[in-house]
C-alpha cells in the first residue's frame, strides 16, 4: 500500500492554502517553507521512504514559527528547550 497519486497536491481548492503553527496558529512564512523544502524530498512520502536518488542533507537549524519562535521541527544536532 502507498501514497502514489496521479493528481497535483495542489488544486483550485487547496491552492494558497499554507501549513499553521501548531503553537499559535500563525501561517508559515516563504522562509519556513523554503527552509523546510531544502531538506525534505518532493518525490518521496513518510510511508513509501526516499525515492530520490539523492540524499537529502541534515538540517543544522531548527525550524521555528515566525510568529512565536517555537521549534516546530527540531534539527537533529539541537537540544530541547
Amino acid at each position: 500500500m502507498g501514497c502514489h497519486s496521479t493528481h497535483p497536491v495542489a488544486d483550485e481548492e487547496t491552492a494558497g492554502v499554507r501549513p499553521h503553527c501548531p503553537f499559535c496558529a500563525a501561517a508559515w512564512t516563504d522562509a519556513m517553507l523554503a527552509q523546510f523544502d531544502s531538506v525534505t524530498s518532493p518525490s518521496s512520502c513518510a510511508c513509501c521512504g526516499p525515492v530520490a536518488a539523492d540524499p537529502v542533507a541534515i538540517p543544522a537549524d531548527d525550524l521555528r514559527c515566525a510568529a512565536c519562535g517555537r521549534a516546530i521541527y527540531r534539527a537533529p544536532s539541537t537540544s530541547i528547550d
